[in-house]
């Protein structure tokens, strides 16, 4: 503390003014970091471990500190410290509190417990460095009941022990261009009303440590996603959901290689993933049912390992000039009244029908190349196009 002690009085005698050199001995409080109601009129760096053992001691000490605006409490994590323990904040403004560090990643400690960041209904600390979980603890940046955060650019939690980065109970997060890779939960999972911009974010290796119905990013509850441009590549399960009234920019996202689902959106949610790659699912690129939308115009969706699109109940695609190719079964397959456009897109060398209805079930293909034409009847299982079927409708030229 003696560093600090110094720092501080050296930042009141300097710049405030104040009477701190001039006080008696005998009156002073014991705290070097009382400085009454003068607030700080330049940033404050601390160092931990050598001014505070950990994040937590820093802010709970530091938490009284007015600060002028714009002025910042740097917690600098010194090099080759391995924090065990992260921090949490509840029921106030720590927004002047930024998390910053001398390497790049930080790796915890081998006991490190709990999540790295975590706030409840609180304006969150600044994450303005890279720390590596090593698949540890909980949540990487945890932001819950109405809180507010951030998390700088090339800044985030990788591996982390649960989720990378989580929003709940109406809370938001800005964390564009950001680094969430390799959770063993989701990268990213925002429910219950909460946003996450994540522009450009690296979403990639979601779900690391398990597998089954999750989604490395998912948007559950009337949630909101922005990850335009984010690599949510190699998810170890689906890679991308959207449930219940919520919403998703996915345009120009690199969703390849997903173990399940590329694309999952469902009861009355919406997805906008224009221009994105979408290629190597393990199961279906695209899949909606329940009143569930994507727009993925000029998509590349190659190689699904089951059908490229496929609509249900009630679902509907917009796939115009999308590139479908090599799927292992249907390229498109609309089935339970769901409605599928693909006009100018290119649906060819499927496992089974380029273009496929069932049960009601619409696609519109003017225009549209199928593997033996511009489209072909012999790519589809209906007789005529543009006529009501036994099993749907077809559009074409």
């Amino acid at each position: 503390m003696n560093s600090i002690r110094t720092r501080v009085f050296l930042f009141l005698t300097l710049f405030l003014g104040t009477l701190c050199a001039a006080a008696d001995p005998a009156e002073e409080t014991g705290n070097p970091l009382d400085i009454g109601d003068s607030p700080l009129g330049s940033d404050l760096t601390v160092d931990i471990p050598s001014d505070f053992a950990t994040l937590q001691t820093a802010i709970d000490e530091l938490a009284t500190v007015r600060v002028g605006q714009s002025v910042r409490i740097i917690l600098r994590i010194e090099s080759g410290h391995r924090p065990a323990s992260g921090v949490v904040v509840k029921d106030g403004n720590y927004s002047h509190f930024y998390i910053e560090a001398a390497d790049r990643p930080v790796i915890v400690a081998s006991d490190f417990s709990g999540d790295f960041v975590r706030g409840e209904n609180a304006v969150m600390p600044t994450l303005a460095c890279l720390v590596d979980m090593d698949d540890k603890g909980g949540d990487g940046y945890s932001a819950r009941r109405n809180s507010r955060g951030q998390v700088l650019r090339g800044c985030g939690v990788i591996n982390a022990g649960s989720r990378g980065l989580y929003a709940n109970e109406t809370s938001f997060v800005g964390a564009n261009r950001s680094n969430f890779s390799g959770a063993n939960n989701r990268t990213l999972w925002v429910t219950r009303g909460s946003t996450v911009h994540a522009q450009g974010a690296d979403l990639s290796n979601g779900i690391k440590g398990e597998s089954g119905p999750a989604s490395a990013v998912s948007a559950r509850r009337a949630s909101v996603i922005d990850a335009q441009g984010a690599d949510i590549s190699n998810a170890n399960a689906n890679a991308v959901s959207c449930d219940r009234a919520s919403r998703m920019n996915l345009q120009d996202a690199t969703i390849t290689g997903a173990a399940g689902v590329a694309i999952l959106a469902v009861r009355g949610s919406i997805v906008a993933a224009g221009r994105a790659d979408l290629s190597g699912a393990s199961g279906n690129a695209i899949r909606v049912f329940a009143s569930g939308t994507v727009s993925a115009e000029h998509a590349v969706i190659d190689g699904a390992g089951s059908m490229g699109v496929f609509a249900s109940d009630g679902g509907n695609v917009s796939a115009n000039n999308a590139e479908i190719t090599n799927s292992g079964s249907d390229g498109v397959r609309s089935t339970g009244g769901a409605v599928v456009a693909v006009v100018g897109a290119t649906v060819t060398g499927s496992g089974g029908h380029d273009l496929r209805v069932e049960q009601g079930g619409t696609i519109s293909a003017p225009d549209t190349v199928t593997s033996d034409g511009a489209p072909s009847l012999a790519n589809t299982n209906v007789s005529e196009f543009s006529q009501p079927g036994p099993y749907g409708i077809i559009y074409g030229p």
